[in-house]
């Protein structure tokens, strides 16, 4: 009988040693892969460090590109937009090496608007700010896929000035290298123009001269 009673606290005794083993094997890797703990979401995990236009800036184009950086690459399909007044906004491009988005807007802008936009990832608020869009007068039809078109087919060069597009501005940047400026600035805004775009003071043109860039001044 005290045979069978050692026998059983034994037999005890080593399975709750056993236990304790394998706790102290497998405790650190349940901890790596979060059993048992309250995860972080994905929209915890990821902050935005930058965004163009800039938070209460003004004087925007009626079609800016919408410039988020974040601080990690993250799944693409799961970021939306909001604005008030409402706009769509679409995914234009995402580079996964700097993790970096660009939206742009469906429609044009309207002339003078505040806009609130709110930044989403997987339906969850990420990041809310604020920028003015500039006045303008515009009858054309389709800006927003017009001013589309010109980035796309930036940079443009010839062989006197080169035409640029700055996100952070949110504004075209033409550098006139050689010959005339108000010849090469003519045939810079007939290039835009081209597009079917007849009133520039729609999108942020800045005319960079020569003595500029060359640094004379």
């Amino acid at each position: 009988m005290e045979e069978t009673k050692r026998s059983i606290i034994l037999v005890a005794f080593g399975f709750s040693l056993f236990l304790v083993i394998l706790g102290i094997l497998f405790t650190p890797r349940l901890k790596e892969v979060g059993v048992g703990q309250n995860e972080p979401s994905e929209t915890t995990s990821v902050k935005v460090v930058s965004v163009e236009p800039l938070e209460e800036q003004k004087n925007v184009s009626a079609s800016p590109d919408i410039r988020v950086v974040f601080t990690r690459n993250l799944d693409r399909g799961k970021l939306t937009i909001e604005s008030i007044p409402e706009v769509k906004f679409q995914l234009a491009r995402y580079d996964k090496n700097k993790y970096e988005a660009i939206f742009r807007p469906a429609k044009a802008l309207s002339s003078g608007k505040k806009y609130t936009v709110n930044l989403k990832f997987s339906d969850q608020p990420l990041f809310l700010w604020k920028f003015t869009v500039k006045n303008f007068s515009s009858k054309d039809k389709n800006l927003a896929s017009k001013a589309k078109k010109i980035k796309e087919s930036i940079p443009r060069k010839t062989s006197n000035h080169v035409i640029s597009y700055d996100a952070a501005t949110d504004g075209f940047v033409v550098y006139i290298n050689k010959g005339d400026y108000l010849t090469e600035k003519n045939k810079a805004e007939m290039w835009f123009r081209s597009f079917g775009i007849s009133n520039l003071s729609a999108l942020n043109i800045s005319f960079i001269p020569r003595a500029a860039v060359r640094g004379d001044f």
